[in-house]
């Protein structure tokens, strides 16, 4: 099963750990029987669910159909299912590892936010390469540079990367066919904010933007007032998997 979508994680070390020693321990167990086997699978996948719970945001459809997945294996009794579940859930806790390692806090993704706060002089210095001039940098700056070819992070490559998520979002939403988590509606709020914070470096370091300037700005604060509002509030950790 390859886990994709947007993930929540609520403690990044904590859910590294719960997985490896998840793997770790049923790595380890034997079973003489087939009744022993699917005992010990039954048990795997209940863990399995637990651990979901406890480390993911499961209101976020990518750890709710990591779940549902476990979920259709877990009262089995064909010791078929159980050998093959056995190997495909340990596949999906692979993965799953992978991207709580690569999860970052919300206050560390990519922003332009400090571009808006500089003299225009600077902003205008900045734009060129926001890896270069220090506005992005670490997890942020790997995550973008990991998406594309090119080595020079610009405005626009951050309002993709936010136009991206809300995409991604709202593609989750019409599938499932459901209304909005409160998890996802400050996400998308959050996503909002940071285009906003784009649009208003964009426009002071004339970046790509003229015509529609005055209405964007307009936007762009009103986001950007909404989001924060919210800010104090939450301290989750975030990674996407398509």
């Amino acid at each position: 099963m390859n886990p994709r979508g947007i993930f929540v994680v609520k403690d990044k070390e904590n859910a590294v750990a719960q997985i490896e020693s998840l793997c770790k321990k049923y790595s380890l167990k034997n079973a003489s029987n087939n009744v022993q086997i699917i005992a010990l699978f039954r048990a795997y996948c209940r863990e399995t669910i637990d651990m979901l719970k406890k480390c993911f945001v499961t209101e976020m459809q990518g750890a709710s159909r990591c779940k549902r997945f476990v979920e259709t294996f877990a009262h089995t009794d064909n010791i078929d299912i159980a050998k093959a579940g056995t190997i495909q859930i340990f596949d999906m806790l692979m993965r799953l590892r992978n991207i709580a390692q690569n999860a970052i806090r919300i206050k560390d993704m990519p922003s332009c936010k400090k571009l808006t706060e500089l003299s225009t002089e600077d902003a205008v210095a900045a734009v060129i390469d926001l890896a270069k001039s220090d506005i992005v940098k670490g997890v942020a700056k790997s995550l973008l540079l990991g998406t594309k070819i090119k080595d020079a992070i610009e405005i626009s490559d951050i309002r993709k990367y936010y136009n991206d998520q809300i995409e991604e979002l709202q593609k989750e939403l019409r599938e499932e066919q459901r209304e909005i988590t409160p998890i996802e509606q400050f996400l998308i709020d959050k996503f909002n904010a940071e285009i906003g914070y784009c649009d208003i470096a964009s426009i002071k370091t004339g970046v790509g933007i003229a015509k529609e300037a005055v209405g964007l700005l307009d936007i762009a604060h009103k986001n950007i007032d909404k989001f924060e509002r919210q800010l104090d509030n939450m301290a989750l950790q975030i990674n996407a998997s398509y």
